[in-house]
């Protein structure tokens, strides 16, 4: 009898992660989301998920931000410029629970020729539970453009990039303390940033990290600030000098820092470049992820796991979210792959590990759509 029961126990064991092992549908049917494709993904701590969408064509612009969950896809009330044509492009959070959603909506549309231009007016919305506010309305040197990059300390600050912040017509990193914005500062001068895609993010010491072009470099490179001086990461014969953009960069709690984009390597594969406090290099090695197209989004983990998504594509020729566990590169799911129809924009892990991708890949309805493995 103890034979069968233990027997039993491990069947239902092994059922559970057999289930709980593998990629799903987040909401189905009437729950998908119609429309533009889904740019950003975010879950909060009470396991509350947003996306937000937004597309770009010459004739219109078209997004939203949407709180999703298996029974319900609704609109967040009172969430500023709905009704408007707009894009969302970033959704982070702080430790303090509160959310922040980035983008930028079209004003004062008029017809050019084939098609409709206006104004982009960006912003960058906090919301603290119960109420929604443009943090960067009020900034007076807002100029018309969009954000490029956002990203948090473990303090709370809240860091932005992008060509809305100008200064004597170059770009400069932003910092929003909770209350004012003012550019970073090193050595009683403004941060400027060179080039037009700039990624940030913050490393578990507060140290923030700058993906741009660097003077004097022909290729992307990553630059730290620790709140006094910035520096490049390698020495002037061992920076980086990706052969193309960085697209994402971020950081584990041990704080090596990944980036990743359209640069390749020696055979034309793209991969994730690793900064471990002394040297690039390609992680993994021999070994390294080979993606034979763009990797678009890197985040890691509590565990120090690192996932990675993009363009690229297994031998289904479908794009894939791919996994780092430390030692190798893996597709996420195995045999139960996501199996996306079309590129991965997003992917996001919450607190209890679950990872959550989006992007422009549908049903066979052609229905964008959230998608969750669970752990």
């Amino acid at each position: 009898m103890k034979h069968h029961y233990l027997f039993f126990v491990l069947m239902l064991l092994f059922c559970r992660v057999s289930i709980a092992q593998h990629w799903e549908q987040l909401g189905k049917g009437s729950y998908e989301l119609e429309g533009a494709p889904i740019r950003t993904v975010y879950a909060d701590s009470s396991g509350h998920v947003y996306a937000g969408t937004g597309v770009m064509h010459e004739n219109f612009t078209k997004g939203n931000l949407f709180k999703c969950s298996n029974t319900t896809v609704e609109e967040p009330k009172n969430f500023p410029y709905h009704g408007k044509s707009m894009v969302i492009e970033y959704i982070i959070g702080d430790a303090k629970s509160n959310m922040y959603v980035s983008g930028f909506y079209i004003q004062d549309t008029y017809r050019r020729g084939t098609q409709d231009v206006g104004l982009k007016c960006p912003f960058i919305i906090e919301y603290n539970g119960k109420t929604w506010k443009d943090i960067l309305k009020p900034y007076t040197a807002l100029q018309y453009d969009i954000i490029q990059s956002i990203c948090m300390d473990s303090s709370g600050n809240l860091y932005a990039a992008g060509e809305c912040f100008m200064k004597n017509f170059e770009y400069y990193v932003a910092k929003w303390d909770g209350k004012n914005w003012a550019p970073v500062m090193v050595d009683k001068k403004t941060l400027f940033i060179v080039g037009d895609s700039p990624r940030l993010c913050t490393g578990p010491d507060g140290t923030l990290y700058v993906a741009d072009y660097a003077e004097g470099h022909p290729g992307c490179n990553v630059t730290e600030w620790n709140g006094k001086k910035r520096t490049a990461l390698g020495d002037s014969t061992h920076t980086l000098d990706a052969n193309g953009k960085i697209r994402s960069i971020c950081c584990d709690k041990d704080g090596h820092v990944y980036v990743a984009g359209d640069f390749t390597n020696q055979h034309h594969k793209n991969y994730v470049a690793v900064w471990d406090g002394k040297n690039w290099s390609e992680l993994g090695g021999e070994n390294s992820l080979q993606a034979n197209k763009e990797i678009s989004v890197l985040c890691t983990d509590n565990k120090n796991n690192l996932y990675a998504a993009g363009h690229f594509t297994n031998k289904d020729n479908t794009c894939y979210v791919a996994h780092w566990d430390g030692k190798n590169w893996s597709e996420l799911g195995g045999a139960n792959t996501l199996n996306a129809n079309n590129p991965i924009m997003s992917i996001y892990v919450d607190h209890h590990g679950n990872i959550y991708a989006t992007g422009h890949f549908s049903t066979a309805k052609r229905k964008h759509y959230v998608a969750v493995f669970r752990k």
